[in-house]
């Protein structure tokens, strides 16, 4: 089967962040929360800045990425992160 493309239809803003937060199981999907430190008053605290929602059969793959293991395309000669 020919792999999909991946495109970008309209421009998707990057968000910097600091920290997973939080995870929230949410039936099949899981919510990631991220968040950044800022000072309000003179007091740091953690501002959140993105929830990303992904199916959670997709986080075993996801977590593989993440330590240095990219998986490819199928059909395809360059990793999925770069």
């Amino acid at each position: 089967m020919k792999p999909k493309p991946t495109v970008e239809i309209e421009r998707i803003a990057d968000v910097f962040c600091q920290e997973l937060a939080r995870i929230d199981r949410m039936g099949g999907a899981v919510r990631l929360t991220f968040t950044v430190t800022r000072n309000y008053d003179a007091e740091p605290v953690r501002e959140i800045v993105s929830r990303l929602i992904v199916p959670a059969e997709q986080l075993p793959r996801i977590a593989l990425q993440l330590v240095g293991e990219p998986e490819r395309e199928a059909g395809s000669h360059s990793p999925l992160i770069n």
